[in-house]
C-alpha cells in the first residue's frame, strides 16, 4: 500500500506544482526556469498527463480496473506526458544553453505548440477508435439483451434462422412482430455482408461514427475534441462495440435536438440538407427504439414553426398578386 499511496501524493503534488507554474504564483518566483515556463500549455498538458498517471496507481492497489489495461495505460500517459513536459522545458532554455544545440530541437521549435498538442489529442482519438473497432468486429458480448433479442431478431429479418430452428418466447414474438426493428435490420445486414456475428456490433460503432461526422461538420467542433469528449462517457464506449440498439436510437436523438437547437438559436438555416438531416434522425431514433417514438413526435413538432417562419411569406403572396 505504502507505493501506490506514495505514488498518488507524488501524482497531487506534480498537479498542484504545475498549476502554479502556470499561473505564474509568486511563491515559485526565486525559481528562474519555473518563470520561464508560466502559461506553457504544453508543460500544463504534459505535467498533469504525468500526475494523472502517477495518481492511478491507488486504482490499480484497489482492484477498480484490470491490472494490465491499467498497466498500459499508465505507461501510455507517462510516456506521452514526459515527453510533453521534456518539449516545454527544451523551448524555454536559453539560446546559450547546449541543451537548445540538439539535433532537431530547432524544428520542434519552430511548430505551434497548440497545434502539436492538437495533433497528439488527434492521434490518440483516432487509435482509441481503431481500438474500439477491432473490439467491435473480432469480439463479441455474450448475455444481456442481445442474446435475449437483437441478434435474434436480425437472424429473423434476413432468414439466417427460421422460426422453426429458433422458436421465440410468447412475449418475445409479440416483441418482433411489434417493435421497431431498423437497428435489427441493420445487424443482420452487416452480418451477412461479413459472414461474422460479430459484424452486428458494427450497427452501434457505425452510430458513433455518424455522430462524430455529425458533429465535425455540422457543429463545427474539432474531431480530437468530439471523440475524446464522447468516449469520457462510459455507456457510449461500452455500447460502441456492442449489439445493443440503445447508442444508435439515441444518436438519432441527439442530432435531432442539436440540429433544432442550431436552428432556433440562428447558428443554422433551414436548407435542404438541414432538413434531410432532420428527416434521417428522426425517422432512425423512431424506427430503433419503442420509447424514442413520442420523443421525436414532439420534436417534431417544434420543427413546424421552424418550417413555416422560412417557407410561409404571405406578404410575398399578395404583392404577386397584385
Amino acid at each position: 500500500m505504502l507505493v501506490p499511496l506514495l505514488s498518488f501524493g507524488f501524482g497531487l503534488v506534480l498537479a498542484i506544482v504545475t498549476v502554479l507554474i502556470y499561473r505564474g504564483s509568486s511563491r515559485l518566483s526565486s525559481f528562474a526556469l519555473l518563470t520561464n515556463l508560466m502559461g506553457d500549455v504544453v508543460l500544463l498538458w504534459g505535467n498533469s498527463l504525468v500526475a494523472l498517471a502517477a495518481m492511478l496507481g491507488v486504482a490499480g492497489y484497489w482492484n477498480v480496473f484490470n491490472s494490465n489495461d491499467l498497466r498500459l495505460g499508465r505507461i501510455f500517459l507517462l510516456l506521452l506526458g514526459g515527453l510533453l513536459s521534456i518539449l516545454a522545458v527544451l523551448n524555454r532554455l536559453q539560446e546559450q544553453h547546449p541543451l537548445r544545440r540538439l539535433p532537431g530541437l530547432a524544428r520542434l521549435r519552430a511548430w505551434d505548440r497548440l497545434k502539436l498538442i492538437r495533433y497528439l489529442l488527434t492521434g490518440l482519438a483516432s487509435v482509441a477508435l481503431l481500438l474500439i473497432c477491432l473490439i467491435a468486429f473480432f469480439d463479441y458480448n455474450y448475455g444481456g439483451d442481445a442474446f435475449m433479442y437483437h441478434v435474434p431478431f436480425a437472424a429473423r429479418i434476413w432468414g439466417i434462422v427460421t422460426p422453426e430452428q429458433y422458436t421465440f418466447e410468447y412475449f418475445t414474438e409479440n416483441r418482433f412482430l411489434g417493435f421497431p426493428l431498423l437497428a435489427n435490420w441493420l445487424q443482420g445486414l452487416f452480418w451477412l455482408i461479413f459472414q461474422r456475428i460479430e459484424a452486428t456490433n458494427l450497427v452501434a460503432y457505425s452510430s458513433l461514427l455518424i455522430f462524430l461526422v455529425y458533429l465535425v461538420r455540422v457543429a463545427q467542433i474539432p474531431f480530437y475534441l468530439a471523440t475524446l469528449s464522447l468516449l469520457a462517457i462510459p455507456m457510449v464506449y461500452m455500447h460502441a462495440a456492442r449489439s445493443y440498439i440503445d447508442l444508435p436510437g439515441n444518436v438519432g436523438i441527439a442530432i435531432l435536438i442539436l440540429t433544432l437547437y442550431f436552428l432556433y438559436a440562428r447558428q443554422l438555416a433551414l436548407t435542404p440538407n438541414i432538413l434531410l438531416i432532420l428527416f434521417f434522425a428522426a425517422f432512425s431514433a423512431a424506427n430503433i427504439k419503442l420509447q424514442l417514438i413520442p420523443i421525436v413526435f414532439l420534436l417534431i413538432l417544434t420543427v413546424l414553426p421552424l418550417i413555416l417562419r422560412h417557407y410561409w411569406r404571405p406578404e410575398l403572396d399578395r404583392a404577386s398578386n397584385l
